[in-house]
């Protein structure tokens, strides 16, 4: 948990039960062998490349460190941001409806 993995190359990484909240993934190398849930396959690619303008409809980023992070035009409809660190958070235009 908070762990600062910004950058690290964790390809061939087993983090199947790995407890990643709030934890820096920016930067931070998958590859197909990796084995770790799909939510921070999300939020690494989310914190490293911005998600402005981006689909991001139902996505499962709570507990994420997004902070700073680019999120402005986001369809965030649905999406669950539960205690995600959104401070700095560009979210200018972004579509924050709950679900429906």
């Amino acid at each position: 948990m908070r762990a600062k993995l910004a950058a690290a190359d964790l390809s061939g990484a087993n983090l199947k039960d790995a407890n990643l909240n709030f934890s820096d993934l920016r930067g931070t190398v998958f590859d197909e062998e990796t084995n770790i849930p799909d939510k921070w396959r999300l939020a690494a690619d989310v914190a490293t490349h911005g998600g402005a303008g981006r689909d991001l409809k139902g996505a499962h980023l709570g507990w994420t460190d997004l902070a700073g992070v680019n999120l402005s035009g986001a369809n965030l409809e649905g999406a669950e941001l539960r205690s995600a660190l959104l401070g700095g958070t560009n979210l200018e235009d972004a579509n924050l409806k709950g679900p429906t």
